[in-house]
């Protein structure tokens, strides 16, 4: 499942939704967009679940496959608030689709369903965030949710770390770089093609952290420096800038990311010529 929607968000989603700032007001560059889900949990608020969508019209099948999943791995889908943000133009489809009468719907498990204009949302999550502290788990939408999501919440949360990667063994290789104007990330080629090349769909992100450490700056720097190489650092969107501005730091400060269970990230799941046992599956996360 891809969706085709492309083109540049002309504002700032810092400390709100921090993946999408690949599209956001950084000029030069165009990125395609995955249709994902950032779970949130709210601290603080009876045990609240959030779970915020941004997908195209293409999507809504995988969507709603998604939504199903996270909301039968909830063990209490009355505290499930689902949000899910869209493009004007595609606001009826969604409402049309996703049986929802106007903006709003509560499920017959109790999990409500709310739409989202994307403009409208930014402006909402921006005065939330800045008012509690909140921890978010991001999940592609093309995702089968099998275990409570909580527990990455958790562990970034009592960690003190930004960011919490799925542990993964993949490397970057020249799939990811392009071993273009390396110096200016002040690393040389084998060093980046060294460095893992951690899988964004599912991670978690402590945004008071994200805020505090100016991670949208550090990665929004990445990016221009990107933009201006003649042929640029690497290729694709959101994933090597993101694993990057963790993994390139000073070597004498700490590592500002947590690795969860490789299980939370299983991957590949109907692609043609990977088969899994019905083992396999059940002991996969997500």
């Amino acid at each position: 499942w891809k969706p085709n929607l492309h083109g540049r968000v002309a504002m700032s989603l810092w400390g709100v939704w921090p993946f999408v700032l690949v599209i956001c007001g950084v000029h030069g560059l165009e990125f395609e967009v995955d249709a994902s889900a950032m779970v949130q949990i709210s601290r603080g608020n009876s045990g609240l679940v959030r779970v915020a969508y941004s997908a195209d019209a293409k999507m809504i099948e995988g969507l709603k496959a998604s939504i199903s999943s996270c909301v039968e791995a909830s063990r209490d889908p009355s505290k499930l608030m689902i949000h899910v943000m869209v493009l004007k133009e595609n606001l009826s489809r969604f409402q049309r689709d996703l049986g929802v009468d106007g903006y709003e719907k509560v499920t017959k498990r109790g999990a409500r369903i709310k739409l989202h204009e994307i403009p409208e949302w930014i402006a909402e999550k921006e005065k939330a965030t800045s008012q509690s502290r909140r921890v978010v788990v991001w999940l592609d939408a093309d995702t089968i949710v099998q275990r409570d999501v909580k527990e990455m919440s958790d562990q970034l949360a009592a960690s003190g770390k930004t960011i919490g990667f799925v542990d993964r063994s993949t490397l970057m290789w020249s799939e990811y770089v392009t071993g273009f104007c390396c110096d200016r990330l002040g690393i040389s080629l084998k060093e980046l093609m060294n460095l893992h090349a951690y899988n964004v769909g599912v991670c978690a992100i402590n945004l008071e952290r994200w805020r505090e450490s100016k991670a949208a700056d550090r990665f929004q720097e990445l990016v221009r420096e990107h933009n201006s190489c003649p042929g640029g650092i690497w290729q694709g969107g959101s994933q090597p800038p993101l694993t990057l501005t963790f993994q390139l730091h000073p070597k004498d400060s700490p590592e500002d990311f947590i690795l969860f269970d490789s299980r939370w990230n299983t991957g590949q799941l109907g692609v043609p010529g990977r088969e899994f046992t019905s083992e396999e599956l059940a002991q996969s996360f997500v």
